[in-house]
């Protein structure tokens, strides 16, 4: 049975959620497991927040259509004319493996075909670049690609 959600934008009472969540198991995947504790969070907090606050990047989070406090997690998309870069995705432990992230990067981008580039490396980031031709490029944070 597929998990019932909605879709809605970033608020900013969700902040404090995407700062945790994001922070949190990005330490814990393959780049950020090598960094002292204080110096990839302090910097990465800005990286985190300089995409927040970029008009260029979508936040969308998935959540209980029921209860839409209730967040199941989160997609962070740069959409630029040609191409897409995905910065981040997370999805809460227990709603894992129900076809959420990719839901959410479908709904935030209308055509998925255009991303081509990541900017984390999730601990499953050799399934992205078979399955889906996407490339880590950790330099096009905050649109400076452009």
């Amino acid at each position: 049975m597929k998990t019932p959600i909605e879709f809605r934008p970033l608020e900013k009472s969700d902040e404090s959620f995407v700062y945790n969540a994001w922070l949190k198991s990005y330490k814990d995947s393959p780049c950020g497991k090598t960094m002292i504790n204080d110096v990839f969070y302090d910097n990465h907090k800005l990286i985190v927040s300089s995409l927040i606050k970029d008009p260029l990047v979508d936040i969308v989070l998935a959540v209980n259509p029921e209860d839409r406090d209730q967040i199941y997690g989160f997609c962070c998309l740069e959409k630029t004319p040609k191409v897409s870069t995905l910065h981040y995705v997370y999805v809460k432990y227990n709603f894992r493996q129900f076809g959420i992230a990719r839901d959410m990067v479908d709904h935030i981008e209308e055509f998925s075909a255009r991303i081509r580039f990541t900017t984390h490396l999730p601990r499953d980031w050799r399934k992205m670049v078979d399955k889906f031709g996407i490339l880590y490029n950790p330099y096009l944070i905050g649109g400076r690609s452009k």
